[in-house]
């Protein structure tokens, strides 16, 4: 047979497979051929072997889930090691201070999500005598589990059958079932989860999980997708009518980067430094911070209002990204000579500056990193 000959007959074979998309045994067919390919891929591909992949245990898929909330893997992986290190059990998580728990997560960004896992480790342990719930509702009602959080726990620690649509399932499913439209809008979410759960095996459904979420972080990536190598690509919507890069749909708008700048007041007493808690909500939440300004008028107002008069030193001014402000931060460096007892608002405190062991945000880590260094170059020479 000619090449054209093959050509002609493969867009036969396409035309009558998407033809066929909207007959309901078809569709029925497609879906249960999805789960097949995918979980034969899966066992016999060299896939990545993440670190809460081994001893899985529910609690474990719920510290990575909540990690993975709009953090890049490569990211997590350090401070999900160093976290369940740190607290190996949820018995060990919700008998620990919140403090404790941020210091674990500083870096990590999105702070309520550390306050809210801290959260609902004390109600499973109080309330669910230490033991996850096994039913969707029960996971639903903790503190920062979602519908596709608690999914991925049911699938990955118990084998029910329940589907995930994190941002790489998302992509999966809208490419291989062609749904068009931005996730974010409610209708478009709908479909999503209506063609994930109809998509579902019968069974092996921890491994299905795996793969499926595999498969979008490696293959079906949201640009220069691998289609080449993709086991659903038979039956696969979006590439037989050329629309891949078109699924899943952008967000209609991206909004800008807020520009903030700050002086941070870095006010030293011997090895200690005056910080203060942030709110529960909003930035760096829950977070110890220095005193902020946003103009040196103000900073100069502050100083005079707690009977500084010295003149600060000023440090070079940091950047530091956020996933939706940019902060420009001048630090002002003062070391007292003696400590401030009156006129100190309550929510300031003295603390000892340790960098490492702190619960403070990353930006303010990089500059007491440099406090500390700056202290020991003028610590005289024994």
């Amino acid at each position: 047979m000619s090449t054209a000959s093959t050509a002609l007959c493969r867009g036969k074979k396409i035309k009558r497979r998407l033809d066929l998309s909207g007959n309901k045994q078809a569709r029925q067919q497609q879906r249960t051929v999805f789960s097949k390919q995918l979980l034969r891929w899966y066992e016999h591909s060299e896939h990545r072997l993440m670190p809460w992949q081994k001893n899985k245990t529910a609690y474990r898929v719920w510290v990575s889930e909540i990690m993975l909330q709009q953090t890049q893997v490569s990211k997590v992986i350090d401070y999900f090691n160093a976290f369940v290190n740190r607290f190996p059990s949820l018995k060990k998580l919700a008998s620990a201070k919140i403090d404790e728990v941020l210091e674990q997560w500083a870096g990590l960004g999105y702070y309520h999500r550390a306050h809210k896992m801290h959260h609902s480790a004390k109600i499973i342990h109080h309330q669910h005598h230490g033991r996850f719930p096994r039913d969707l509702p029960g996971l639903l009602a903790l503190p920062g589990i979602g519908r596709s959080t608690a999914g991925a726990i049911l699938a990955l620690a118990f084998g029910k059958r329940y589907a995930v649509l994190d941002g790489n399932v998302q992509r999966v499913v809208a490419r291989y079932c062609d749904i068009a439209g931005w996730p974010g809008h409610a209708q478009v979410a709908q479909q999503l989860w209506q063609e994930a759960e109809s998509l579902l095996p019968q069974h092996s459904m921890a491994d299905y999980t795996q793969a499926i979420m595999e498969l979008g972080a490696t293959i079906c990536t949201p640009s220069n997708a691998q289609c080449s190598m993709c086991p659903v690509r038979p039956n696969c919507c979006a590439y037989h009518k050329g629309t891949i890069e078109q699924r899943p749909a952008a967000a209609p708008y991206k909004k800008e980067k807020q520009v903030c700048r700050w002086l941070m007041l870095f006010i030293c007493y011997r090895d200690r430094v005056l910080l203060e808690r942030r709110p529960q909500q909003g930035i760096w939440a829950g977070l110890l911070c220095p005193p902020q300004s946003h103009s040196r008028h103000d900073a100069r107002q502050q100083l005079r209002r707690w009977g500084i008069h010295q003149a600060p030193v000023q440090g070079k001014t940091l950047l530091h990204e956020l996933s939706h402000r940019r902060l420009f931060i001048t630090p002002w460096w003062l070391q007292l000579s003696e400590q401030l007892k009156a006129c100190l608002d309550s929510s300031f405190n003295w603390y000892k500056i340790n960098p490492a062991a702190m619960a403070v945000p990353a930006a303010v880590k990089k500059l007491l990193l440099q406090l500390k260094s700056q202290q020991e170059e003028c610590r005289p020479q024994r």
